[in-house]
């Protein structure tokens, strides 16, 4: 049967079992702990093909996601089976992945490795081209409990407040990121918005799950500086504390202000991620390491 292709938008139950079951090998090995979201939900264009899986003989052998939150970049994670590499398989898939990202305008691949992954950092060395843009801490913190500010009201997203939603959101991620539709049709992750108030102030997301995934903190421009981040943090907390679980989040290197405040909540580092940046190339070849 050879090496075969599929590319997908969405996964059935049988093909995350798949994925999963391959990923849990290659972590176990590695041991790594990024571990690939696979849901297509918050992707600008839920229609576009994100998933893209290699099969030797019928065998998932490698796999790679994009996640496409807006028209920025498209961020890359995947692996290939141990003793299926350095046959290209990963470049074939890379390749795929490129030509949705040309047919959507999205001009740059953003590669996320962690540096404990000697495959992973391997393969971009032999791209050649990808540049370190910079790096993510994962950090978590358990729950706790203490109200908000005085005058600080937390609404969860409806579709009666999507406006205030979107007019904080809109500031960070332009009209094509941060969007409400896919918040609300998702079983899983939920909107927040502090108001001050009747001004919305600030906006944040929360994935539940095992842990609970704080994501998407903005802040209203005219607003930042006076601790509505932190107000955003405490309700989250908060809300862990109801549901006995560990808040965990993604912080920018590039950003001390945040570091600052998560760590004065008790947040700490759990494993670290390395971006890197490659511009599209024109071609059909998107890479030079066979892997």
């Amino acid at each position: 049967m050879g090496y075969e292709i599929r590319t997908l938008s969405v996964l059935d139950d049988r093909q995350k079992a798949e994925i999963e079951a391959l990923e849990d090998q290659i972590y176990g090995e590695e041991v790594l702990q990024n571990r690939i979201w696979l849901s297509s939900e918050l992707n600008f264009d839920r229609k576009l093909d994100c998933f893209f899986m290699g099969y030797e003989d019928g065998l998932l052998v490698s796999f790679l996601n994009l996640f496409m939150p807006d028209k920025r970049e498209g961020e890359v994670t995947g692996f290939t089976r141990t003793g299926s590499r350095g046959r290209g398989y990963f470049t074939a898939l890379l390749d795929r992945a490129g030509e949705v990202l040309r047919s959507a305008g999205v001009p740059d691949f953003l590669f996320a490795v962690e540096p404990a992954s000697p495959a992973g950092m391997k393969y971009l060395q032999g791209l050649g081209t990808a540049e370190h843009s910079h790096t993510e801490y994962t950090m978590e913190c358990g729950p706790s409990y203490a109200p908000l500010g005085e005058g600080i009201i937390l609404k969860q997203l409806s579709e009666e407040n999507t406006a205030d939603f979107m007019s904080v959101a809109e500031e960070e991620y332009g009209s094509d990121g941060g969007g409400a539709a896919a918040i609300l049709a998702s079983e899983t992750r939920e909107g927040y918005i502090l108001y001050d108030g009747s001004e919305p102030a600030a906006i944040f997301n929360l994935e539940y799950g095992e842990n609970i995934y704080l994501c998407g903190v903005v802040v209203k421009k005219a607003m930042r500086g006076l601790g509505y981040g932190s107000q955003a943090v405490r309700a989250a907390l908060n809300m862990a504390e109801e549901q006995k679980k560990k808040v965990v989040l993604d912080v920018d290197s590039k950003n001390p202000p945040a570091l600052n405040l998560y760590r004065k909540y008790g947040f700490a580092p759990v494993f670290e991620v390395r971006y890197f940046r490659q511009r599209l190339q024109r071609g059909s070849e998107e890479g030079r390491q066979e892997c």
